[in-house]
């Protein structure tokens, strides 16, 4: 179930990046392992809710709330023709739910009817019937902005509180994925996006430091290559992009004819990072942009793995609920 989940977090965030408002909320798309379905038809069910998510403004990963479905059948038949159809009544459910509180904080259910050759294909043309841009399930998921909106209002002061305790421990990557989960339409969102440019700052001069350091102990063994490698590595938005760039030409000034050749394309593709970054420092909202945006990528690993535990912790309670 976890590999099926995470196969359409990419489409996800492509969906997402795609959307035309900026504040998408971070809702994630699941189906209880523990459903009862024919063979298939929870892909088809998962494909469902993530564009049930996408097509009303939902976007990214943060496993805070879980947009999941319940599926009631209510009535199940074949006709008396040659060859038999199926026909499935059913009542698909759905919820987002707090998973920290373990509370479902909307639901609405909606009657479909699917006829196929078989029961999966039964179950797949109902399932395929809840549709995403209907008025009903436009204003359940529009009520839902409304309600998470209210959920991250109250918790701001509790999420940055906790964003910089993980800074002080240096958990940079930790502490931007929370702040990231927060949308822009809270009233407090100025003081969470002024720690949000700070920690991403951090961040990417830690990893800098980090990268230079590897880089050093490498030039002194001669492996200029490696070097190399580790300094490609730190991002032109970084307070230590200018000492970086520095350590490159050097790389490159030891390296064989040869090995410089072979990054050519490397080389020059980072003269131009090194003159769009002295741009972006000359125009603090562009820098600022630079590393948010570099920062809120480093960060989606961490929010898809506090997704997986929090998502296999909660199914059994989820299950639970919905039967």
């Amino acid at each position: 179930m976890m590999k099926r989940f995470f196969g359409v977090v990419a489409a996800l965030f492509l969906s997402a990046a795609s959307f035309a408002q900026t504040d998408l909320m971070a809702v994630t798309p699941y189906v209880c392992d523990e459903l009862e379905l024919p063979a298939g038809v929870k892909n088809t069910l998962q494909q469902r809710m993530l564009q049930l998510a996408t097509q009303n403004g939902y976007g990214s990963l943060s496993g805070e709330f879980v947009l999941t479905p319940n599926v009631l059948v209510l009535d199940k038949k074949t006709t008396a023709t040659a060859p038999a159809q199926f026909i499935v009544d059913l009542e698909i459910s759905v919820y987002v739910v707090a998973v920290a509180e373990q509370t479902i904080i909307a639901e609405t259910a909606v009657p479909v009817r699917g006829i196929g050759a078989s029961e999966s294909k039964a179950y797949i043309s109902a399932i395929n019937r809840l549709s995403p841009r209907t008025p009903a399930m436009r204003n359940f998921m529009n009520s839902c902005r409304e309600r998470i909106v209210d959920y991250y209002a109250q918790r701001v002061p509790v999420l940055i509180a906790k964003a910089q305790s993980l800074a002080d421990r240096e958990q940079y990557v930790e502490a931007v994925a929370v702040l990231d989960a927060i949308p822009e339409s809270v009233p407090e969102y100025a003081s969470v996006a002024s720690l949000k440019v700070e920690l991403a700052t951090q961040l990417l001069d830690r990893v800098a430091e980090t990268a230079m350091q590897r880089a050093k102990v490498e030039m002194v063994k001669g492996n200029y290559a490696e070097a190399m490698d580790a300094l490609v590595a730190v991002n032109p938005a970084s307070n230590k992009a200018k000492e970086a760039y520095a350590m490159i030409d050097q790389v490159a000034a030891k390296m064989s004819e040869a090995e410089r050749a072979a990054r050519e394309a490397e080389l020059a593709r980072l003269e131009q990072e090194r003159e769009a970054s002295q741009r972006a420092f000359d125009n603090q909202m562009m820098l600022e942009k630079m590393r948010l945006e570099a920062s809120s990528k480093a960060a989606e690993s961490a929010r898809s793995a506090a997704a997986e535990v929090s998502l296999s912790g909660i199914n059994a309670w989820l299950f639970g609920k919905l039967k």
